[in-house]
């Protein structure tokens, strides 16, 4: 057994190599009793700056990770996509507008509708001043809604021209835009309209036209070959000066050559008659070789594909008179 003295050393010595600083066993009390682990002393939150780095990061950090970009770009952002939400809600209320006055037109015409006092001169002069300002009918035609409202309009105005050589002149654009082929349903009153130009305004019309993208579109090509068909009934009139065929036939080479380039055009929805195009042909056939002008003649004529066409023979020049007259 060990004595009470001996006890008394060894809890001593233990205390000593432990080095507790004064801490006591037992149930005695603790002196200058501190965490083992230290507090992390509280600091103030500085973000990682960059400094003309790329893509205009200005600031970042672990706990903040969301970018901050330029202001001068984040405005200028913002301006911009402001800028072409206005400008989208004003066409959609011409639009709108457009539609009532359509409204108003159609319940003058309707049989069984209330008789309502309408100018309709008025209503007519306010279409007209909307469509024909300066990219007003493209912004127009790239909505469905607008371009309904078009196609519904032009039956009902007494001189429908104007908005449909704006449509011709702004031909390609405007076809790009149109997805859903309702432009289409256009053809009869650009037809129409057609029949009554000369052959200074066709020449005017096409200067600028790309004749690729025209072979390759089903409206596109349909408008062209209503050109095409008007003009058969105007170059050998005393009206047309040499000066406006030799624009036509510039056009007509340019068309011709375009072909070779696609290997399959589109057919034209209302073909052109074989006499108007021969007629056509004998403009350009010196400076156009024979492959060529046969591979135009199969494209917009009513011939078939198979169909083997003669190009130096003399066309029946009858049909033409007669239309003339």
């Amino acid at each position: 057994l060990q004595s009470s003295q001996s006890y008394f050393h060894s809890q001593m010595y233990l205390q000593r190599q432990l080095g507790n600083g004064g801490r006591k066993f037992g149930n005695h009390s603790v002196k200058n009793c501190r965490e083992v682990t230290p507090t992390k002393p509280a600091s103030t939150y500085m973000p990682l700056q960059f400094e003309n780095s790329l893509g205009k990061l200005q600031i970042g950090s672990v706990t903040a990770p969301r970018k901050i970009i330029d202001m001068d770009l984040v405005e200028s952002v913002e301006n911009n996509s402001k800028h072409v939400e206005k400008k989208s809600k004003q066409i959609l209320m011409e639009i709108e507008e457009a539609c009532n006055i359509l409204l108003q037109m159609e319940d003058v015409y309707k049989p069984g509708a209330p008789k309502v006092e309408v100018d309709l001169g008025t209503l007519q002069e306010k279409i007209l001043t909307t469509l024909l300002a300066a990219g007003k009918l493209g912004a127009f035609m790239s909505i469905r809604k607008g371009k309904r409202t078009v196609l519904r309009l032009l039956p009902l105005m007494f001189n429908p021209g104007p908005i449909i050589h704006k449509l011709l002149e702004e031909l390609i654009p405007i076809t790009k835009k149109d997805q859903d082929q309702l432009l289409l349903s256009f053809l009869p009153s650009i037809r129409n309209y057609l029949a009554t130009v000369s052959l200074d305004t066709l020449v005017e019309l096409t200067e600028e036209y790309d004749t690729l993208f025209l072979l390759s579109n089903k409206f596109t090509v349909s408008v062209v070959a209503n050109m095409v068909e008007r003009a058969g009934q105007l170059v050998y009139t005393p009206n047309e000066t040499e000066i406006e065929m030799k624009k036509w036939s510039a056009f007509l080479i340019r068309l011709v050559e375009s072909t070779i380039y696609l290997t399959e055009t589109e057919r034209p929805v209302v073909s052109v008659d074989r006499s108007v195009l021969l007629l056509q042909c004998k403009l350009i056939s010196e400076e156009v070789g024979k492959e060529k002008i046969q591979a135009f003649m199969r494209a917009f004529s009513k011939s078939s594909p198979t169909t083997t066409i003669n190009v130096t023979a003399k066309p029946d020049l009858k049909p033409q008179q007669d239309r003339l007259q």
